[in-house]
């Protein structure tokens, strides 16, 4: 569940609750902005941070990546998305 917003959620929600602590909401912070960009700057498909989404579509890159950022991107990107490419 690396990168998702479930975790996202999780964290804030023990930084409220359970640690109740500047350095748990600034983790909780920081954690949401990082997300945030990720989510902004990835060619991605707005759900594709969304761990039940990835986990629905059985994690298939067609589906969670953006064919229209896609085209923004280098080469990289495009190389990853060809058969036989990591992801």
């Amino acid at each position: 569940m690396g990168h998702s917003w479930e975790l996202c959620l999780l964290l804030w929600t023990a930084a409220l609750t359970v640690l109740p602590h500047p350095v748990g909401t600034a983790l909780a912070l920081g954690y949401t902005i990082h997300l945030a960009a990720d989510n902004y700057i990835n060619p991605v498909s707005p759900f594709a941070y969304f761990f039940t989404f990835r986990l629905l579509h059985g994690f298939r890159p067609d589906v969670l990546f953006s064919e229209e950022k896609l085209k923004k991107r280098s080469g990289y990107w495009k190389k990853r998305m060809e058969p036989g490419g990591e992801i």
